[in-house]
């Protein structure tokens, strides 16, 4: 019998009992999201109100036994309404896009959808008139749709803010604490009065994945922040590893996308992947209402079980700056290299000219190619935010740290 990982059922908790400090592995965050919300968000009423937007999707094949990287995928833009009919099995003849794509072999999926952009996107010309304007406007924003999420971000009430909610109930005297030094906060240290962290931060924009039964996201893990998933609608299966299993996910950086590491391993069959058998996970199935929790770094594989809309919101950590950094450099290293081979290029051999044209080997869907000088450029950025003095940095010791 071929030999899998050991995947440990992730586990639910309350609201009450989640910490994102100290919480270390996923969980499953319950009654989160009204049921009403939810009823008034599935797939049909959304793509139904949001009919008239257009969008890219990628096409797979269902039932395939191979991952098929993004840059490697067939692309198309298509409305959501027609979507939603593609998903109903009822097809517009005047939507050639669509045409041999059948939602018992293929999937689409909307993956990746900033929200401030997904409703700033172009009206379908057919449907460009004042009721479907008015529709596309009737997203305001998940705060204001009725679903309060920003306490999974914002952590308990730090000490300052308990000494100023005290100041205000007139039982606290917060200035003349701050001022003698003896405030600390939720961690222990010492508060200055030039601390900000009794100041809500704004809740984060969330981005989109609206997919149908079969779509997937290949094996990765996000380089930058935690990450919360709020399921709209539908069900997603999620597998996922710590970093400490990183060795049995065959890490590359290629096609290179910022703030994500690919694996190699083929989810569907990972026979060619001996380490990845001896590896321990977890593994869910995401339902309607179901809010999921993903630590930083942490490897994960996801799947439409059902036609799906998620939500999910990046969370910044104080480790962020020196991750971009190390983003930086990876793409000054990528760049780098393709630049080599247009040095080395046969001009005249026809196959050397349609590999230069082609970047999908090398660069994932929305990357592109950035110059020797805009990429320095970026690294020192990083630099002045990682280290307050790295304005005494220039640019030749840059360099010559890269090639060190």
């Amino acid at each position: 019998l071929e030999k899998m990982p050991q995947l440990t059922q992730v586990r639910r908790i309350e609201k009450k009992d989640f910490d994102i400090r100290t919480q270390a592995e996923p969980v499953i965050i319950t009654n989160c999201i009204e049921e009403s919300f939810m009823s008034q968000w599935d797939t049909d009423a959304f793509c139904e109100t949001f009919g008239s937007i257009r969008t890219t999707f990628r096409v797979g094949t269902r039932n395939s036994k191979q991952i098929v990287w993004e840059s490697d995928s067939q692309h198309i833009e298509i409305s959501l309404r027609e979507y939603k009919n593609w998903l109903r099995g009822d097809t517009c003849a005047s939507c050639t896009q669509l045409e041999g794509l059948s939602p018992h072999t293929h999937w689409l999926y909307a993956g990746y959808k900033h929200e401030h952009e997904l409703f700033s996107l172009p009206m379908s010309g057919t449907e460009n008139n004042l009721a479907e304007y008015s529709n596309a406007n009737a997203w305001k924003g998940v705060e204001e749709m009725g679903v309060e999420l920003s306490w999974l971000w914002k952590g308990p009430e730090s000490a300052k803010q308990q000494n100023k909610r005290k100041a205000v109930d007139g039982t606290f005297d917060v200035s003349q604490e701050i001022e003698s030094g003896h405030a600390s906060d939720s961690n222990g240290g010492n508060v200055s009065s030039g601390d900000h962290d009794d100041v809500a931060p704004p809740p984060p924009s969330p981005t989109f994945w609206i997919g149908s039964a079969g779509a997937y996201t290949p094996m990765h893990f996000d380089t930058y922040g935690v990450n919360f998933i709020a399921q709209m609608c539908g069900e997603k299966q999620w597998t996922l590893f710590a970093p400490s299993q990183t060795s049995g996910m065959y890490p590359t950086r290629i096609p290179f996308e910022e703030s994500s590491v690919f694996s190699q391993v083929n989810m569907f069959d990972p026979t060619s992947f001996p380490r990845y058998e001896n590896c321990v996970g977890f593994q869910v199935n995401l339902c309607e209402g179901d809010i999921l929790f993903v630590p930083r770094h942490y490897w994960h594989f996801v799947e439409c079980v059902s036609n799906s809309i998620s939500l999910n919101f990046w969370i910044d950590q104080q480790q962020d700056h020196f991750e971009r950094l190390k983003e930086s450099l990876v793409r000054f290293l990528v760049c780098s290299i393709k630049d080599s081979e247009l040095v080395t290029r046969d001009e005249t051999n026809p196959r050397d000219i349609q590999e230069d044209d082609d970047e999908s080997d090398w660069l994932n869907t929305g990357e592109a190619h950035s110059d020797f000088k805009t990429n320095l450029a970026a690294i020192q950025y990083c630099l002045d935010k990682l280290v307050p003095d790295s304005a005494q940095v220039s640019q030749t010791d840059v360099i010559n740290a890269i090639v060190d």
